[in-house]
């Protein structure tokens, strides 16, 4: 079989040929260490000798040999010039022709940096790691940058391009063949009946297919939409359940599951049916009925998550407004009863002072008693007396503290019609779930939903099981079933409830390395992960002590020393951290050296990058046969622009010239994948990476900080990852779209999410998500932080580094008693001792996680999202908090030490808040609303947006470039690079962004950019 295209030919020239080298980097690799130098030391052929330090050079910093006709120029003079010798001495091709001589300086190498060399043992090795990776249908390119990364880590020696895509071919069919073979062997003729019945419609007629019906859910909360959702799944889950026996044999991963079910989504049913094998189709139809049966129940559980907090928040609001309505009532009541009060004291007290006279006789004091009585009206008929009732019984209604519950009770029909049959035909998890709770549930689906006395309320706190009688002693069937549907969606919350078949819904352990693995393969695993260093819990904290402690003494030394002038104290002992103003970005200069351009159109933006960059190539059709359809590079453009800039596929198509609507269609619908647009965006941060230009915004060549945020935007139909948020959105819903940027202010990774989840449980997928961008130190604003993101940083080997809003108001630890540290006479003190027991007791469990997490058996953000529900009930939770208060700690420290840091966390910050003005100017049409209401779609239009936005800035990287390699006065050159310097990248004046498409104009593939002196241009550091 054919060998599978992974890279382009420049792409598998730039992955086996040598690292570029800058100075500093031939510095650090070509340097003559001891070990070097005893490899060299018998060698007295020059070639020899400067071929065995470049191929030093070049292992060090790669782990890969390469073939000595590739050896740079560059290197060569520099590493001759080391030894003073001649080039005219060197003969590489003599050193090429003699493979026995590089074969033992390649082995030498490898014995000297304690490298295992790639034979037939690691190929074992190579062929599991990419076995593992293709059943989860990662991609071909990812798999090589994973793997490559993982041998390095456990210094392997690296192969070629060839033999990682010969291994991933290999793997790939054996993979599918398997697949098809059981499916062959094991699928019974109802089951082909079935999935015959699936796909039975004919395209041309107005008849859907169940097939068509089923790819897409409504995103709706109105009660007939909901209903109708359930109608389509029941049918979704008779299939699936009659499929299940087969599903388990095939043991499809998510991921697989995914690939093949979604290009059943895209397909028509007459592509679907066009396989040569029938074998394949029922492959992809089985794995979309899987997929699509997970893929509704967690979108059911949405429903119904969110329909139980609006009956909340609906309670909640009635409250207020009773509240509101009754306190005038409740006001003049309680007057009266306190007037009666004091009228009764009163009346008491004369009562009194006549028992007590003693010269009346007891027959008058009756008498006076009587007519005190009948004065002050405590005799009154019958009327009155009911009156009095009355107004007691409207006070303690109106002080009533159970009125919450009335209102619950009030609107339970409502949230009944939502989600009642959803219970009924979720399949929940018995093993992993509280099991009170699950009694419940199983009564409810047992009785249809039909409520008596009889209905177990041991799920229900003692208050609900007090209030759910009346008077009576018969159960409140409304209130009953509120409290049923709420302590579901609380459980399901809280992760005491989980679903027996789930994406998103399953118990934590369900998406760990399973344990029976672990148990086997602990070492292994641990090292694929790079994860070996952290495997003696005592060894890693104690190297954190010493840390922590010499921290802590360096910086109350410079404190007690006065040599940090940028913290204080009051009083208390709490002290409080400032930070100088860096000077602020200026875009003012960079407008008039973009002014000479003129009004640019983004037509031509995008054309000029795809020409230097080629990005358009990569969109590859998300199909597993080879089709007719190859796009052109306008109708791709056509597409970023009409995702990117929100105008919409159809708009733009009626509005561009040159641009054929069905063609646009087609090609977003089966060209725009998230692998394309990451592979995309990826081509372009790689050239801004190659610029020597960018480097005049890093503070360090050798440390990459990036940072994170948010920004909200309003979703206009409807959408189940939306939420009300009256602050960003005032009576509309919203989501918020989180990107990642670095400090040559390239957008490397985003997402959509919910607006009311927290944006931390992201970060970690941010960082581990690119190839191209390789964080050292990350920086988010507090929404962004956790204890525990601070643990994962710390395994994956970044800096975490957030900014607080109130530094003093976080705790920071210590491994001995506060005392301790304040009788060293400290002034920052811990507040609290780490609890190490803790941490060693469940270290393996942390281990576990964060493997998973490496090896890319499940997100970070998934594993956050469910672990953080169990609160503080989940001692794997606690244990990663209490490892994260350590990195944190250690973070504090260096921030309140270290001002610079400071200056750059600001500065990187400024950067991601200007990227999201930067996005609004990009995404202007629709009123800047999301007109998509799926998670997915969302996510390809912010590809889009996303890949515009870094357009923009590789484009204007490359006009200044020009600018600067074309003049020849170093006076001028420097005016511009200090402008540069105090200004941004994401300056977008000179774009014209809306006007006149007319892709006609902009359809030759002309370089207006000199590239040769752009690359050969030298920029300093910042």
């Amino acid at each position: 079989m054919p060998r599978l295209v992974v890279f382009d030919k420049d792409e598998i020239k730039a992955f086996d040929s040598p690292p570029v080298f800058l100075t500093e980097h031939r510095d650090k690799y070509f340097s003559l260490s001891e070990k070097l130098l005893l490899l060299i030391k018998k060698i007295t052929s020059p070639t020899n000798k400067i071929c065995l330090i470049i191929q030093w050079g070049y292992f060090r910093a790669t782990g890969r040999f390469f073939s000595p006709k590739y050896f740079r120029k560059s290197d060569i003079a520099y590493v001759a010039d080391l030894f003073d010798i001649s080039l005219s001495e060197i003969n590489i091709d003599h050193y090429y022709n003699k493979r026995k001589t590089s074969r033992e300086h390649e082995k030498s190498i490898l014995l000297a940096m304690k490298f295992t060399a790639f034979d037939e043992n690691t190929k074992n090795i190579l062929y599991e790691n990419i076995k593992r990776l293709v059943e989860k249908q990662v991609q071909p390119r990812e798999i090589i940058y994973h793997i490559a990364s993982q041998l390095h880590q456990q210094k392997i020696e690296i192969p070629g391009y060839y033999t990682f895509v010969e291994n991933i071919t290999l793997v790939y069919n054996q993979f599918e063949d398997n697949l098809l073979n059981i499916i062959n062997r094991q699928i019974t003729p109802d089951q082909i009946t079935k999935l015959n019945l699936l796909v039975d419609a004919k395209e041309e007629s107005g008849y859907k297919s169940l097939l068509t019906e089923w790819k897409t859910i409504n995103q709706s909360m109105k009660v007939r939409d909901i209903q109708e959702n359930i109608e389509l799944f029941k049918k979704i889950k008779s299939y699936f359940n009659a499929f299940l026996p087969l599903l388990n044999r095939i043991n499809l991963s998510a991921q697989a599951c995914e690939y093949y079910a979604t290009w059943v989504k895209k397909a028509k049913i007459s592509q679907i049916k066009q396989f040569p094998k029938q074998t394949k189709t029922y492959l992809h139809l089985i794995a979309f009925i899987q997929y699509q049966f997970y893929f509704w129940q967690d979108t059911l559980i949405d429903i119904l998550l969110k329909s139980v907090q609006a009956t909340r928040n609906k309670a909640v609001k009635k409250i207020l407004s009773l509240e509101h309505d009754n306190r005038k009532e409740r006001l003049a009541l309680i007057e009266q009863v306190v007037d009666e009060q004091d009228k009764l004291e009163n009346l008491v007290f004369d009562i009194t002072k006549i028992v007590n006279a003693g010269n009346i006789s007891d027959t008058d004091k009756i008498t006076e008693i009587k007519q005190l009585l009948y004065k002050n009206d405590v005799i009154q008929n019958n009327s009155e007396q009911e009156k009095s009732i009355s107004k007691s019984q409207l006070l303690r209604k109106l002080m009533n503290e159970d009125s919450y519950y009335d209102c619950i009770e009030g609107l339970s029909i409502k949230l009944q019609r939502r989600v009642t049959n959803i219970i009924k035909h979720i399949e929940f998890n018995h093993s992993t779930s509280d099991t009170v709770l699950i009694e419940a549930i199983n009564y409810f689906k047992t009785n249809d939903g039909n409520i008596g006395n009889d209905s177990p309320i041991n799920f229900m706190d003692a208050k609900q099981q007090k209030v759910v009688y009346d008077e009576n002693n018969e159960i409140k069937i409304s209130l009953y079933k509120a409290f049923l549907f709420i302590s579901i969606a609380n459980g399901i919350k809280s992760c005491h409830l989980n679903l027996q078949y789930s994406y998103r819904y399953k118990a934590i352990q369900d998406y760990l390395i399973s344990q029976d693995s672990w148990n086997k393969n602990k070492d292994g695993l641990l090292d694929a992960a790079g994860l070996k260093q952290f495997r003696d819990v005592d060894i890693v904290l104690n190297q954190l002590k010493l840390k922590i402690n010499e921290r802590y003494h360096h910086v109350n030394q410079r404190i007690n020393n006065n040599e940090n002038s940028y913290v204080s104290f009051d009083q208390e002992g709490h002290f409080t951290v400032t930070t100088p103003k860096l000077e602020k970005a200026n875009n003012e200069s960079l407008i008039t050296l973009f002014s000479e351009t003129g009004s640019v159109p983004i037509i031509k933006i995008l054309r000029d990058i795809d020409v230097v960059t080629q990005f358009t190539k990569v969109f590859k059709q998300f199909s597993t046969k080879n089709h007719k359809l190859k796009p052109s590079v306008e109708i791709i453009i056509a597409g970023i622009m009409a995702h990117g800039h929100n105008i919409g596929i159809n708009k733009i198509g009626n509005i561009s010239v040159g641009i054929n609507s069905n063609t646009l269609r087609q090609t977003v619908n089966w060209f725009f994948i998230a692998k394309n647009m990451k592979i995309a965006n990826n081509k372009i941060i790689a050239l801004i990476n190659r610029l020597s230009l960018s480097r005049i915004f890093k503070y360090n060549s050798k440390i990459t900080h990036t940072s994170s945020d948010g920004r909200k935007v309003n979703v206009a139909v409807d959408s189940l990852l939306a939420n009300y948020s009256f602050k960003y959105f005032g009576k509309d819903m919203g989501v918020s779209i989180y990107v990642f940027i670095d400090d040559n202010q390239s957008l490397f990774y985003s997402t959509v999410i919910s607006a009311s989840e927290r944006e931390a449980a992201y970060v970690i997928d941010g960082l581990l998500h690119n190839d191209v961008v390789k964080s050292t130190i990350h920086s988010t604003d507090t929404h962004g932080f956790t204890e525990s993101v601070f643990a994962a940083a710390h395994f994956i080997g970044i800096s975490f580094a957030p900014r607080f809003k109130k530094l003093s108001t976080q705790r920071i630890y210590g491994f001995s008693s506060p005392q301790t540290y304040k009788n060293n006479g400290f002034k920052i003190l811990p507040s609290r001792t780490i609890n190490t027991n803790l941490i060693r007791a469940h270290w393996d469990d942390i281990l576990r996680f964060m493997v998973t997490i490496k090896l890319k058996e499940t997100t970070a953000s998934q594993l956050f999202k469910r672990l953080s529900s169990y609160a503080k009930d989940h001692p794997l939770y606690k244990a990663i908090k209490e490892f994260g208060r350590i990195v944190k700690t250690q973070f504090i420290l260096t921030y309140i030490d270290d001002v610079d840091l400071r200056q750059r966390m600001e500065q990187q910050l400024n950067r991601v808040e200007l990227s999201n003005k930067f996005s609004k100017a990009v995404f202007f049409a629709n009123n800047q609303e999301f007109q998509y209401g799926e998670k997915g779609e969302q996510e390809i239009v912010t590809a889009c947006k996303v890949l515009i936005q870094n357009a923009i800035v590789l484009w204007n990287y490359l006009y200044l470039s020009q600018i600067l390699a074309t003049n020849a006065n170093p006076h001028e050159r420097g005016i511009v690079l200090n402008s540069i310097k105090w200004s941004s990248m994401m300056s977008w004046q000179h774009i014209n962004m809306q006007g006149e498409y007319d892709f006609t104009k902009h359809n030759k593939s002309t370089n207006v950019f000199d590239m040769d002196k752009i690359l050969s241009l030298k920029v300093d550091a910042a």
